[in-house]
């Protein structure tokens, strides 16, 4: 992710060269002639597939919100000391000065042939940047989400995985309010870091009705909480709730926080950045073991990693459907929770398993999946209970609409109810 600051090498090349002077030289000019039309070529080309990929519903590339408010402006060559030069040049030939030099499909044949190619790449790019600007604006939040977890799914987890583990070795035995304790001490570490300073600035009000004292009472005695920190807690405090005793990340305004300063990130930042993450998913799978009920709170974006996302959709499907697991459901006993559990493992590990998991990252559509899951379970045979017998059942658990037996007979109608179909029936 470097296209801003390829595009501000640019900006620099320009300001100096359209504000020095003549040197007197023709060598001089077209080297730097040539560095500009270079940067501004390949700056348009990363520029295109980013504007593509925003297109698509993809953030590839991130800019940060003081580029566009800073730095970002209309760019040319236009009544600047290089364009002064390369007139003067204009008719001097590439071969008279020994140079081959040309981008795409044109070629620099006189010193004048630079006007023209670099002005249309200049205003080419200008306008990429506008509507990138513009798309960035109006690209929906979750896509800010996917664009963290895209920058985190690249992060080696390996130490932090096993950092937390050290610490659980430690504990006598785990527990809710333990695991609850951690997440809090998870969230002090990550304040440490300040990276949450490159933030927009705190406002009087959201310091208003702070639990500052929860806070801490669940910070080992003599944690110092400064001024400095209780403002950086109050900022994270934009992307965290609580639900039960889960600290949850509101990963849709967080991706846009995260994308707006990416690029001043040093390695300790994204370090600590993914660690408070990360350590906050290890510990609300620990929760979720000690109280399966927990399942449904889980955020609408889990780790991408095959085994948390297994874990999380499993245990949010199963903890449904136990709920109505009886002998008056199911009469074949070989379909116990177990198997379901397979089931859905193997699922996720087939080609559909993808297209579920990007689906089930989105609350609006996770309720609507897992329902239709469990209706084409039903269809292939699982058991022989109506729609309308299942639906008041699940509708009592997660208090979602009546709607709900309508989900789960659209199963069929999903690519996956052949897979599932085999599946119960092999």
């Amino acid at each position: 992710m470097a296209v801003m600051d390829d595009v501000l090498l640019l900006y620099e090349a320009l300001d100096a060269y359209n504000i020095v002077k003549d040197s007197g030289s023709v060598d001089v000019t077209v080297r730097r002639a040539m560095m500009i039309t270079k940067l501004t070529y390949d700056n348009n080309k990363l520029l295109k597939a980013c504007k593509e990929s925003l297109a698509q519903g993809v953030i590839s590339d991130s800019f940060d919100s003081d580029f566009w408010t800073q730095h970002f402006a209309v760019k040319s060559i236009k009544d600047g000391f290089l364009e002064k030069a390369l007139e003067k040049y204009g008719n001097v030939t590439m071969e008279s000065i020994d140079v081959t030099f040309g981008v795409g499909k044109r070629e620099v044949k006189v010193v004048r042939d630079f006007l023209d190619l670099i002005e249309s790449g200049l205003e080419e790019m200008n306008q990429l940047l506008g509507d990138i600007e513009a798309m960035m604006g109006v690209i929906p939040s979750d896509k800010y989400a996917q664009f963290y977890f895209s920058c985190r799914d690249k992060f080696s987890d390996g130490p932090i995985r096993k950092a937390y583990l050290n610490w659980r070795i430690e504990q006598r035995e785990l527990s809710i309010p333990i695991l609850k304790a951690r997440q809090n001490e998870a969230l002090y570490e990550f304040l440490l870091s300040r990276v949450i300073s490159h933030d927009k600035r705190l406002k009087v009000s959201e310091k208003r009705g702070l639990d500052i004292e929860s806070f801490v009472a669940d910070l080992p005695v003599g944690t110092e909480m400064t001024e400095e920190l209780t403002n950086l807690y109050a900022m994270m405090n934009r992307y965290i709730t609580w639900v039960d005793c889960l600290m949850l990340v509101d990963y849709e305004g967080y991706g846009r926080f995260v994308c707006s300063c990416f690029n001043k990130l040093s390695k300790e930042g994204l370090l600590a950045l993914f660690k408070f993450d990360i350590t906050l998913s290890l510990i609300h799978q620990d929760m979720v073991k000690l109280n399966p009920e927990l399942a449904r709170h889980l955020p609408q974006y889990m780790p991408l990693s095959k085994d948390n996302h297994h874990f999380a959709i499993v245990k949010s499907i199963t903890v449904k459907m136990e709920r109505f697991w009886s002998e008056k459901v199911i009469t074949d006993r070989r379909f116990k929770l177990s198997y379901i559990e397979q089931l859905l493992n193997e699922l996720l590990d087939s080609e559909w398993g993808k297209a579920i998991t990007q689906d089930w990252r989105i609350r609006s559509k996770r309720d609507k999946l897992e329902c239709k899951i469990i209706g084409a379970m039903k269809d292939a045979g699982i058991t022989s209970v109506s729609y309308n017998a299942l639906a008041p059942k699940i509708s009592q658990i997660e208090k979602i609409p009546d709607s709900i037996a309508n989900y789960l007979g659209q199963g069929k109608d999903e690519p996956y109810f052949d897979w599932i179909c085999e599946y119960v029936r092999g």
